[in-house]
């Protein structure tokens, strides 16, 4: 699919409905409901969630900077990340800085929903 490619390729930018719109070749509305049946979450939604995946992978390195690693990833603000981190993963990044074994569990969950979706399409 050309938006999971999109966000593969591109999820440390700004991402819209748009964007991956006029990459499918589709309306953003049409492509926002083909999206949401294909895989079962909006496209944003997505977005995030592959964005926090990201995050796991680079807060392993116990050097990491909370704040250096929202940025690298997509988000613009510190303390959204941080709360949408702690929303998704139910631990802030701090308890994951470092930590291999919790940085790794993460990302293999990320994985698995990556592929599960996939499936679907």
């Amino acid at each position: 699919h050309p938006a999971i490619d999109l966000v593969a390729a591109q999820y440390f930018q700004p991402l819209t409905v748009s964007v991956a719109a006029a990459a499918c070749r589709m309306m953003p509305f049409k492509f926002g409901r083909q999206f949401k049946e294909t895989y079962g979450l909006d496209f944003r939604d997505y977005v995030v969630r592959f964005r926090i995946r990201e995050a796991c992978r680079l807060l392993r390195n116990p050097d990491a900077q909370i704040a250096e690693v929202g940025y690298a990833v997509g988000f613009s603000e510190p303390a959204y990340f941080t709360k949408t981190f702690k929303k998704l993963i139910g631990v802030p990044p701090s308890h994951v800085v470092g930590n291999q074994a919790l940085a790794y569990e993460f990302m293999e969950e990320g994985k698995q929903e990556s592929k599960t979706l996939s499936r679907k399409s």
